[in-house]
């Protein structure tokens, strides 16, 4: 009655309850959202990649380069997990009390991501005309097989790409639009 299962993790808790090393059972906690505010940032993966952590209506947020945006829950002061996985992420403090650092574990070993410095690029929304944007309705194949319906839906501009849920597209310019629930751009030529 709880939606879909995930049958990767329902098998990874079977095998370590089987073998006497249960993953801990995580219970949601209430963090204040000026607390939340300390762990916002960019955490670098590596030169080609980050984990942006944003705090969104009062929830913290993590994205890595290229996804989407997946929300995070406290199950500790510094420590968070992820929905429907075993990945967790733990914020590192300096002495001096200041976030410097996450540590993310998933069913591999824990792996740290220094915090950048950097902030978290947010695009700015502009207004752009309704019939500048019904010029770029229709279809558009990115390669055989997959392809981008560009369509209105009520006053929202979406995008459907095969196989996926509709995003909505918002615009950053008359021919540049992005998607807030995927790391990516759509511009018009």
């Amino acid at each position: 009655d709880s939606g879909l299962a995930n049958p990767e993790m329902i098998a990874l808790k079977a095998a370590a309850a089987a073998m006497g090393q249960p993953f801990p059972e995580r219970k949601p906690i209430a963090i204040a959202p000026g607390m939340l505010e300390k762990y916002v940032g960019v955490y670098r993966i590596d030169d080609k990649a980050t984990r942006t952590i944003r705090l969104e209506d009062g929830k913290l947020t993590m994205q890595r380069t290229g996804r989407g945006r997946i929300p995070m829950t406290a199950y500790n002061e510094n420590a968070f997990f992820l929905p429907d996985s075993l990945a967790t992420i733990e914020f590192v403090r300096n002495a001096q009390g200041e976030v410097v650092s996450l540590t993310m574990t998933d069913d591999a070993d824990p792996v740290a991501h220094a915090r950048t410095g950097e902030q978290a690029l947010e695009r700015q929304v502009v207004k752009i005309g309704a019939a500048t944007f019904d010029a770029y309705l229709g279809r558009y194949q990115l390669w055989p097989g997959f392809e981008i319906e560009v369509k209105r839906d009520g006053d929202k501009f979406v995008a459907l790409a095969t196989g996926q849920e509709p995003l909505e597209m918002l615009p950053m310019s008359d021919t540049v639009f992005f998607m807030r629930a995927v790391d990516a751009e759509l511009k018009f030529e």
